[in-house]
């Protein structure tokens, strides 16, 4: 009989507990929703200093240990994206939703104007990775510790190993695998699994793959200027209407 009262004891100051810590944890984020609140009222009565907050907060660009990415001008990085640690990206750069370009141990260069599509990863963990000027890599693709010269693309889904070179204006097919330590030479397409010789590229394909690269690039400087917005603004071209009168019903906005 004491050993059931003592769990009924037990089993009730559990209880409390968990009552008091979930009373305590309610409290501490009415307080800093509470805090950040007047903070955004604050901004907005100094009126020069109006609280912006992003579409996103995703956290794009990480340092790692004193590892830091760097940043070339007019870049653009996807709120998905991950560069993190010794990643130097050039200006006029791409990195497309849901990419990631991780350098933790040996660094990984990007050239200017170059293109890095959806769901690529770039790692850098057998040696540096390397790409040239004007290179797109297309959506899904995998590149290891390999060198990618200016002008060259590696198409969907393709993998380049470690130690790997695809050279100017080379072309890796779509869903084909470059084993390590092969080199595709210039002006020569590629496939298969493990990736061979197909033929060599036409004078007019050879001249498109920069052309490529500067679309993706001003594709990119569209999508920048529409994640630079804040949510006010993006809700403001969603719902018109709810603006118009110059007040807005918060219940109304959110209930879409």
């Amino acid at each position: 009989f004491p050993f059931f009262v003592y769990r009924q004891q037990r089993e009730e100051t559990s209880t409390f507990i968990m009552a008091l810590r979930s009373l305590v944890t309610g409290i501490g984020r009415a307080v800093r929703e509470t805090g950040q609140a007047l903070d955004r009222l604050g901004c907005t009565i100094q009126g020069n200093m109006v609280a912006r907050e992003g579409l996103s907060r995703h956290r794009r660009i990480s340092p790692l240990y004193d590892l830091k990415p760097q940043i070339g001008v007019d870049t653009f990085i996807a709120p998905s994206a991950s560069v993190v640690g010794n990643v130097s990206l050039g200006s006029k750069t791409s990195v497309w939703y849901n990419t990631v370009i991780r350098a933790e141990r040996d660094a990984i260069s990007i050239g200017e104007n170059s293109s890095i599509g959806d769901h690529a990863t770039i790692v850098a963990d057998k040696g540096p990775a390397t790409l040239g000027q004007s290179v797109t890599v297309g959506n899904g693709c995998t590149l290891v510790s390999c060198t990618i010269e200016d002008r060259a693309s590696v198409q969907l889904g393709a993998v380049v190993q470690s130690g790997a070179v695809v050279e100017t204006e080379a072309v890796v097919s779509a869903g084909s695998v470059v084993e390590s330590d092969t080199t595709v030479p210039t002006g020569q397409l590629w496939a298969g699994n493990p990736a061979q010789f197909v033929r060599a590229l036409t004078e007019q394909e050879r001249a498109s793959l920069p052309v490529a690269a500067e679309n993706f690039y001003k594709l990119g400087r569209e999508h920048l200027e529409q994640h630079e917005r804040t949510n006010k603004e993006f809700d403001e071209q969603m719902h018109p209407e709810l603006y118009r009168q110059g007040e807005v019903d918060a219940e109304a906005l959110y209930k879409f």
